[in-house]
């Protein structure tokens, strides 16, 4: 017959084997786990990646439609000093140009 000491250890070793039996399941559902969140992580960048270039894309189309609006802005403004160095150079036309008075200093 087996020796106590020796049953004990039996049993011990029994327990480390079933334990053990259970690890092949357990990464199996693990292995599944990670290629899921694999697949989630891929499908999140994907998604990421289209958004960030939609966004680029407008970004872009709202600054040619700034520029564009700046230009006309431009012209406007051009327009409209042309204008009022016309109306300045008609009516200073004829007219003479005062000069400002000569200011004496008085000499120490």
């Amino acid at each position: 017959m087996l020796s106590d000491s020796m049953a004990k250890r039996l049993e011990i070793m029994e327990m480390a084997v079933q334990s053990l039996a259970g690890l092949p399941g357990q990464v199996a559902a693990l292995d599944t786990r990670v290629a899921s969140l694999e697949l989630q992580f891929l499908q999140f960048r994907e998604e990421t990646r289209s958004e960030f270039s939609a966004l680029r894309t407008e970004v872009r189309e709202g600054d040619e439609q700034t520029r564009a609006e700046m230009r006309v802005l431009h012209e406007e403004v051009l327009e409209r000093i042309a204008l009022l160095g016309e109306g300045r150079a008609s009516r200073s036309v004829g007219r003479v140009v005062r000069q400002p008075p000569k200011r004496h200093t008085k000499k120490r």
